[in-house]
């Protein structure tokens, strides 16, 4: 669910220190993480 997206998002960001979306969309590019966006 989208509320369950954002939080799983949310918890990424809080623990790579990331302050945005699309920073963390980087990361996971690199990383291989294929993370779902509701927006």
């Amino acid at each position: 669910s989208p509320t369950t997206v954002r939080s799983y998002v949310s918890e990424i960001l809080a623990h790579t220190g990331c302050k945005s979306r699309g920073q963390l969309a980087i990361i996971a590019a690199r990383t291989g993480f294929n993370i779902p966006y509701d927006d």
